[in-house]
């Protein structure tokens, strides 16, 4: 089972990448949202808003924010001691999702 997506590296440029995902749930740093399984307790631990995309400056190639609302949601979870969880076996297609 392949995946491709997209991450920030050090310089905040996006970096598409392809690997063979495990088959069984692991561990991650950061979620995409357009799946979550999140338990209400979650949610009522976590200061509000529990999602928002958090900005910058605007720098010199146009881009303005640090997170969107998935990182920033990821963040705040790992940050509460939570641990973010992946399946592997549920597929979600993103808006602009493609076949390549």
């Amino acid at each position: 089972n392949g995946m491709s997506w997209s991450f920030k590296n050090g310089d905040n440029e996006w970096c598409p990448q392809t690997i063979e995902l495990p088959d069984k749930p692991f561990a991650a740093t950061a979620v995409g949202g357009s799946t979550l399984l999140v338990k209400r307790e979650v949610l009522g631990k976590l200061s509000a808003p529990c999602f928002k995309i958090v900005y910058r400056e605007i720098d010199e190639d146009g881009r303005c924010f640090d997170e969107a609302e998935d990182e920033y949601f990821s963040r705040i979870a790992r940050e509460a001691g939570y641990e973010l969880m992946v399946d592997p076996t549920i597929v979600c297609k993103h808006y602009n999702y493609c076949e390549i």
